[in-house]
């Protein structure tokens, strides 16, 4: 899949849909580097793209590469994806509590997961709803 990206991009460099779908496949297959440049490069085109936002705030704020992990940065990408969808997202929610933990910030990430939680279960993600429901635990425990 990364190739065929490449090679769409080769064509058309400034396709950020095409460049959203490498950095994914990238972070998918442990480039996390690569995914990372290639998110901030759809940022820099199109500051609006959601996805990149808040994919980018994921990982962010996951990464053990100390070099890349920016645990600020992703609660800010985070915090205005989850303002341009109002809240609604389960997945945006998701990122975003995940962002203020690893910020430090337990209470907040506690609180918005919650949020996320109920509103997955409402929509019958149960997949979604399964991993927060995982992570809501931890955060509770730490």
């Amino acid at each position: 899949a990364i190739s065929s990206y490449q090679s769409a991009l080769s064509l058309n460099e400034s396709n950020t849909a095409v460049r959203v779908n490498l950095a994914a496949a990238m972070h998918s297959a442990g480039q996390i580097a690569d995914a990372t440049q290639e998110y901030q490069k759809v940022l820099a085109a199109e500051p609006d793209s959601m996805d990149a936002a808040n994919n980018l705030a994921w990982i962010l704020a996951t990464t053990t590469d100390e070099r890349l992990r920016d645990a600020a940065q992703a609660l800010r990408l985070a915090q205005s994806v989850v303002d341009c969808d109002d809240g609604r997202q389960p997945s945006t929610l998701d990122t975003l509590s995940v962002a203020y933990a690893a910020t430090g910030d337990r209470e907040s990430a506690i609180r918005i997961a919650r949020v996320a939680l109920q509103i997955a279960q409402l929509r019958q993600d149960e997949s979604l709803a399964e991993k927060i429901s995982e992570r809501l635990r931890r955060y509770e425990q730490e």
